[in-house]
């Protein structure tokens, strides 16, 4: 996308870089928990971070120290200060609770403003997973549910708020619908909206997801059928 004809004007050497990088490292480090989890219980991250993308800030500082380090430092003849904006708001961007936001905002402008169309990339490009056909999608939705499935368990064990939607997953039904619902109304919109913008490149990722959404669906039915 970012090398096509008529996206190139929008995609300078910098913005392209902070893009793939933060792709990169928008993860780096993280806790397996969510940022409610972290929240609610009161850790260090929370704390340091006010409540706000906690996570997420987390990821974006851990990977500019590693960056900065002398022996890793290739960004020396950069506008640095200006990278690490840029790295740091699409870092932002992954954060869940930016999703309908940043989707709506996107949809309102997005030939306008490049901090909107490389958020809207990089939140896309975080459910890639999930776009995958289905064996990967499958097996990314599995480990995903896993760790909601631990956290489910450590929050009753601290006695913090247990997070409704990630109870009982470990029954197909429970966790096919949670599946479906995920996929249908947050995964394909974003799927679609930046498809459009992309002279629908992304078909074949949305024809994935309708495909895992059938197959969650169908092993829903079997499941039922069985009890």
């Amino acid at each position: 996308m970012i090398n096509q004809p008529q996206h190139k004007v929008l995609f300078d050497q910098l913005t392209k870089l902070s893009l793939i990088l933060s792709a990169l490292c928008h993860d780096v480090g993280h806790t397996g928990r969510t940022n409610i989890f972290e929240i609610n219980n009161f850790s260090e991250k929370a704390i340091r971070y006010h409540d706000k993308n906690v996570l997420e800030q987390y990821h974006a500082a851990t990977a500019l120290k590693l960056l900065l380090k002398e022996r890793m430092n290739f960004l020396k003849n950069i506008d640095f200060r200006q990278f690490r904006e840029k790295f740091i708001q699409n870092i932002i961007f992954t954060d869940k609770q930016e999703h309908f936001n940043l989707l709506k905002f996107f949809e309102a402008n997005n030939e306008k403003d490049i901090k909107i169309i490389t958020g809207m990339i990089i939140h896309t490009s975080d459910f890639a997973g999930a776009s995958a056909k289905w064996p990967i999608s499958k097996q990314w939705s599995l480990r995903v549910n896993q760790e909601f499935q631990a956290q489910f368990e450590e929050e009753g064990r601290l006695g913090l708020p247990q997070q409704p939607f990630m109870k009982d997953l470990q029954k197909i039904s429970v966790l096919s619908k949670s599946e479906i619902g995920f996929y249908k109304f947050f995964v394909r919109p974003l799927y679609v909206s930046l498809s459009k913008f992309m002279d629908h490149q992304l078909q074949d990722r949305i024809d994935n997801i309708d495909e895992t959404i059938i197959e969650w669906d169908s092993l829903a039915s079997l499941e039922n059928q069985q009890q």
